[in-house]
């Protein structure tokens, strides 16, 4: 049996899989009484041509086994086989005609106009919630058909549901299906597949399409098939073999927290949500037991849905009075304002505190994650070797050397500079840091390699006008280690230039993994930081690796005008009490290039570090309000903070970055309702109170009434009897010869 699937493309193979079948322009053999127009799409055993009969006129799809001669017979037929028993079904692409002696084999099936549900979510994205369950009930409906007749899927996903020219859903892509009696394996398609299908030696059940069912309708609401992460699709790649890569799979499925997107999606509701979850169980005795359980599912919650409105009508009218009785109760309720909402701040507080934790956290791990990719990069035996080679070279030691000296002009420090950059010898080095940059997918600012001196010898920005290759930064705290840059004589009068400092003395390389201070982007005057691993050679640092990330791509806290968090350095120095991460700034951001000059010179655009500590904060006033950009932020917040701390690599003891987390929630917001409840309610009298009984007694009799006409109606229709299947008539197969 041939074990190659196409499911287990990677999402690269099968981008270039697209691009070179959509360059095919001549299909692999002409028909006739078909006239071949244009190519449609390619899988791993054949390709699809649009057609036309020439008798007809009608326009149907062609599909070809171009690789039948690593094929068995068995598996050429199965899709085919499977269409006959189908063939009366509208819920299913029809079968029109079969080659089984043409070289390659082909068989006609009839042209869906809208293409597949995968070609209208990459379009759309996510579908409206009622929509994607219309499309949903048509998949079921027609699976029930193929169930009802002992064709299991085993396959389904977006690709294989077509559209027809109503939006109607069709099943299709039958290859991968097993009648119910067979016990041959059945490989899908990664993510909608059931995690007990994913075993070489698993056998075929109605579990598996009732997951898949599940997959596609939460993709539907998502945009995106459930469990399915970078991390994920990483962690299976870098299996090795087709059972490796089962078994990371099912092991990422069966440890993974159920998917909770979907809750999110506007419009979901809970009945929504359950039918969902339940399909998607990872224990298969959990999930519905059949698809007619699916079936009878949306029934009821489309019953319950047409119910709603009386239901809401019971509850609003018992609300109601309630509402209008509690209001004499809270007659005199304004005297409490006052504590309550003390009460209510310090509550506030609380969920700000344990907000800044969370942020800090997240904060703290991307750091550490960034450690570890200094680290590793900085062992990397092809790093040490191409170093080694580089440095070793003679006319690099002697550009080198000539660079070290701090009584360079200007000129001739330039001219050094670029033969430096431009030397072949260097292009290696250079390469090994460009890579490791692009590696990261937007995840770093830059990467970049320092001598043991502190000169840049190789940059992610390469051979760029503004390249700091062959330049000193010796002074710089991602190089020393120290807490902040050698940037004015008051630190240390020795470094505090970007030239060599005179009398060749230099300050030492870091000898541990080092966070650096923060320092501005010229481009965007937004903050950014550099994590430095040192290269060692028998405990020497030889030389310091280094990456840069924007202070902004740092994790957030994600909440709203009224609370949000801010990232803070608290540093003693020339930056203690900036705002690093702001919303404002992103706000501002999109509408400009840069930030404006006083959000990084403005002494009252800073924090008092001293001022915030861990203590409770409930008139905070934000310094970005001093500004007219940031006028929207005046007045008091409740806020918390929390420093972020570390605990990279072997280390045991966690240590301060010199970062805080601060999450600000308006005050208005957070004891806003207190204030509402101190409102008097000028509503009283016994006709308000007779008025509110007979309105009350007239609903409860209404809904009282219609709830038992409907569960007469539900009892009688109630059970779980399968859907009568329609036009089951049988195409004899034909036989091949």
């Amino acid at each position: 049996m041939n074990l190659e699937r196409t499911e287990l493309q990677t999402d690269g193979d099968l981008k270039a899989s697209e691009e070179l079948s959509l360059r095919r322009t001549r299909p692999p053999k002409e028909i006739p009484g078909y006239s071949i127009e244009r190519f449609l799409g390619a899988g791993a055993y054949g390709e699809v041509w649009y057609a036309v009969a020439s008798n007809t006129g009608r326009r149907v799809a062609i599909k070809f086994y171009n690789h039948r001669a690593s094929l068995e017979d068995s598996l050429i037929a199965r899709e085919v086989e499977k269409l006959v028993f189908l063939s009366a079904d509208r819920y299913v692409v029809q079968l029109l005609d079969v080659g089984w002696d043409s070289d390659p084999p082909y068989y006609v099936m009839e042209y869906v106009e809208s293409g597949s549900l995968e070609d209208l979510l990459k379009v759309s994205g996510p579908l409206p919630v009622d929509r994607a369950v219309e499309i949903f009930h048509d998949i079921v409906v027609g699976l029930l058909h193929a169930h009802a007749k002992g064709i299991l899927h085993c396959d389904l996903k977006p690709a294989n549901i077509l559209l027809d020219q109503d939006g109607k859903a069709r099943l299709a892509d039958f290859g991968q299906s097993r009648l119910s009696h067979e016990q041959k394996p059945a490989l899908g398609t990664l993510f909608y597949m059931a995690p007990e299908q994913a075993e070489l030696s698993a056998v075929p059940d109605v579990s598996w399409d009732v997951y898949a069912l599940g997959s596609i309708l939460y993709t539907m609401l998502t945009g995106d098939p459930p469990f399915r992460s970078a991390g994920a699709i990483g962690e299976i790649d870098s299996a090795a073999g087709l059972t490796s890569r089962l078994d990371r799979y099912r092991q990422i499925i069966q440890h993974a927290d159920l998917p909770v997107a979907h809750r999110d999606v506007p419009g979901v509701d809970r009945e929504l949500v359950d039918i969902i979850d339940r399909q998607l169980a990872v224990n298969p005795r959990r999930r519905y037991p059949n698809v007619q359980a699916v079936l009878d599912a949306l029934g009821v919650r489309q019953r319950n849905r047409e119910r709603r409105p009386l239901v809401w009508l019971g509850m609003i009218a018992p609300a109601v009075l309630l509402a209008i009785m509690l209001a004499f109760g809270f007659w005199g309720y304004s005297a409490a304002v006052s504590d309550s909402a003390k009460a209510l701040s310090s509550k506030s507080w609380i969920s700000n505190q344990f907000a800044a934790e969370l942020a800090a956290t997240n904060v703290a791990h991307d750091i550490e994650s960034l450690f570890d990719d200094a680290e590793r990069f900085a062992k990397r035996p092809d790093v040490l070797a191409t170093l080694q080679s580089t440095l070793d070279t003679p006319e690099l030691k002697e550009l080198l050397s000539r660079l070290h000296d701090p009584n360079l002009g200007m000129s001739e420090r330039a001219q050094l500079v670029r033969e430096f950059q431009d030397h072949a010898a260097r292009e290696p080095l250079q390469d090994l840091v460009t890579e490791r940059w692009a590696a990261g997918a937007g995840r770093y600012a830059s990467w970049f390699l320092l001598d043991k001196y502190g000169f840049h010898i190789a940059s992610s920005a390469g051979k760029s006008v503004d390249s700091p290759v062959g330049g000193y930064y010796g002074y710089r705290s991602y190089f020393h280690g120290g807490e902040e840059d050698f940037a004015h004589p008051a630190i240390d009068p020795r470094f505090h230039a970007s030239v060599p400092p005179q009398g060749g003395i230099y300050p030492t390389a870091t000898d541990k993994t080092h966070l650096s201070a923060v320092f501005l982007s010229t481009a965007s005057n937004t903050w950014k930081c550099a994590i430095s691993a040192p290269i060692q050679v028998d405990g020497e640092t030889i030389a310091v690796a280094s990456l840069t990330i924007n202070v902004g791509n740092f994790p957030r806290f994600e909440g709203s005008p009224e609370q949000f968090a801010v990232l803070i350095d608290e540093r003693p120095g020339p930056n203690s009490g900036m705002i690093l991460q702001h919303p404002l700034f992103d706000e501002l951001l999109q509408n400009e290039s840069r930030l404006p000059d006083q959000f990084c010179e403005d002494p009252e655009l800073r924090v008092g570090v001293e001022s915030i500590g861990n203590r409770e904060m409930y008139d905070y006033i934000d310094p970005l309000s001093h500004d007219p950009a940031g006028a929207a932020l005046a007045g008091p917040w409740i806020a918390a903070s929390q420093s972020v701390r570390i605990t990279p690599g072997d280390e045991t003891a966690s240590r301060s970055t010199g970062l805080v987390v601060l999450v600000q929630e308006k005050q208005a917001s957070a004891v806003g309702p207190i204030h509402s409840l101190g409102k008097k309610l000028a509503t009283a009298g016994v006709t308000a109170m007779a008025i509110i009984t007979a309105l009350a007694g007239a609903m409860w009799g209404f809904v009282l009434r219609s709830g038992s006409r409907s569960s007469r109606g539900s009892f009688l229709g109630s059970g779980a009897s399968a859907t009568p299947i329609h036009d089951q008539a049988t195409v004899v197969l034909p036989k091949k010869h």
